[in-house]
């Protein structure tokens, strides 16, 4: 395959960055469980900042009003405006003369041979992109949105006035756990305030899951649980539900310069509200790349250009994603620890 022919069928529609990012849109992979469940809402934006309005306030039981007389006056709730920079995550692969060496060079074979040989370079930015996703989202659910290095995207308590509550859950013979998860998920309403949930999910590290199952109440429960869908958490077989309580095991974890982090905390666990109407947004902004300056954001970008550095053809496939995952009720986040005494 020639340089030149290569260069003609990048022209073509096939390579263009709204095909590309179109079909890098349909293949998610990897770790995605709290993707999966449907947490945080996408919503796009065409900025690259954000301002979330927070009403403080509550609902009301509205009087009794007579017939013919006048209407009661709703009192109103002032804003407070809190404005939010999204991040920019952008990788590179590239394109070498190595990749397509060797194949046959047949006409009619050469859109395919180019299309599948992008593919290969594109899966694996897709890949990083997910993860990305969701390390940040799982940052968002322990309250402070961090990148890979640990730097501070945002603090979500900082941001919306809020604290954080620890409920620790004795699994020990002295342990009440049922007088602590009715605790527990009485933490997470009293925050939700006016919102309404529909449970209460904890995501378990592998070792809270493995403290917990030692118990001898909640093993029994475990034990005989129905095993099925559960409309709440998406057929997540490895869950089950107690005293309101959807208790799921999450061992995800990614590799950031070589140590492995898990996305639940080690010995920890996350309670959060599940089936709220507003809680947890996902705002994607558009691409740092001109053909995208204020159209809506997309959740993941990919785009190809041909390049000659030092006297070598390539072409450049560039990923992108500008996710800001944000939870507006901060302390309806419990973190959850564990002893045994």
């Amino acid at each position: 395959m020639s340089i030149e022919n290569v260069i003609e069928l990048l022209k073509g529609d096939q390579f263009s960055a709204a095909t590309l990012t179109e079909a890098v849109n349909r293949n998610p992979k990897v770790w995605r469980k709290i993707k999966s469940m449907g947490l945080f809402a996408t919503e796009p934006i065409s900025t690259t900042s954000v301002v979330i309005d927070v009403y403080e306030g509550e609902v009301s039981v509205m009087p009794q009003t007579s017939r013919g007389g006048p209407s009661t006056t709703q009192k109103p709730r002032s804003p407070k405006a809190i404005t939010l920079g999204v991040p920019n995550f952008k990788r590179k692969a590239y394109l070498t003369a190595q990749d397509l060496q060797n194949v046959v060079d047949m006409s009619a074979r050469s859109l395919e041979t180019l299309q599948g040989a992008i593919a290969r370079k594109a899966r694996p930015l897709n890949d990083d992109m997910e993860v990305t996703h969701e390390f940040l989202m799982a940052k968002a659910l322990q309250g402070k949105v961090v990148d890979a290095e640990g730097n501070e995207i945002v603090d979500l308590y900082k941001a919306f006035g809020k604290t954080q509550t620890t409920i620790n859950f004795n699994f020990g013979p002295s342990g009440d756990v049922i007088g602590t998860a009715d605790a527990l998920d009485t933490a997470v309403d009293t925050a939700l305030g006016d919102e309404t949930k529909d449970a209460t999910l904890v995501l378990c590290s592998p070792e809270f899951w493995a403290a917990m199952l030692k118990n001898q109440t909640i093993f029994d429960i475990y034990k005989n649980r129905q095993v099925g869908p559960n409309p709440l958490i998406n057929d997540l077989r490895d869950g089950f539900e107690f005293q309101n309580l959807v208790f799921v095991k999450y061992s995800g974890a990614v590799t950031i310069n070589g140590n492995s982090v898990p996305f639940v905390p080690a010995n920890q666990a996350i309670a959060l509200p599940l089936g709220t109407r507003n809680t947890f947004k996902l705002y994607v902004a558009p691409a740092d790349l001109l053909e995208f300056a204020n159209t809506e954001g997309q959740a993941k970008y990919l785009t190809q250009s041909y390049e000659k550095q030092d006297g070598e053809d390539r072409v450049v496939i560039r990923a992108e994603t500008d996710p800001l995952p944000i939870c507006n009720k901060p302390d309806a986040l419990i973190k959850v620890t564990m002893s045994n005494s």
